[in-house]
């Protein structure tokens, strides 16, 4: 009878280990996918990111974790010596699907990005010199890169670079007609249809 009595109690203390393990479980889980933990981790991560190349960045983080985000009151400056004397924005948002990516890879990431009132200062003079330049491969064919958006939308937008003889800055008319020609020629290997606007 004390074997039988012991087999209880060992039954019922494994019930209760499981349940505390299934709440702490789930606790954990909750805590890990918190929308505002995970948007906290996000800004301290691109704000760490951006104190790398010597910029200070300022920025509220919203959004839907698992589908899109958003930058709003976008503001970097520099710390030292950098390339980049302002970059300002009322909102950039990127709206991006986790399954495309898990299904079809890169190119079905991003869905839409839309750019509202940025305003870019670049500098190059001031850029840091490098210790150790890399050499970068010559390309023959340009090509997009394996990020690129289904749609981009880019409204009143100002870029900003000083003249100087060793830095040229294209039309911006060309720089987008580039962009499209590059698009529209890339149309054919994707399955999603892209444009610039």
């Amino acid at each position: 009878m004390a074997k039988d009595g012991h087999i209880v109690s060992e039954m019922r203390g494994g019930w209760r280990r499981r349940a505390i393990v299934a709440l702490c479980l789930f606790g954990a889980l909750l805590l890990i996918f918190h929308r505002p933990v995970l948007l906290t981790i996000g800004r301290q991560l691109a704000r760490h990111y951006a104190a790398k190349e010597n910029l200070r960045a300022d920025f509220r983080l919203e959004g839907s974790v698992f589908t899109y985000l958003s930058v709003r009151n976008l503001h970097v400056a520099p710390k030292g010596r950098s390339a980049v004397e302002s970059i300002d924005a009322d909102l950039v948002r990127v709206d991006y699907s986790l399954l495309g990516l898990i299904r079809h890879g890169m190119s079905q990431f991003l869905g839409n990005v839309d750019v509202r009132s940025a305003r870019v200062v670049l500098n190059p003079r001031n850029a840091p010199e490098e210790i150790h330049p890399k050499k970068q491969p010559e390309r023959t064919k340009q090509e997009l890169p394996a990020v690129f958006p289904a749609r981009l939308r880019i409204s009143d937008a100002t870029l900003i670079v000083p003249a100087n003889r060793e830095v040229t800055t294209p039309d911006c008319a060309e720089l987008v007609e580039h962009c499209r020609a590059n698009v529209l020629r890339e149309q054919g290997s994707r399955s999603t249809r892209s444009c610039v606007e």
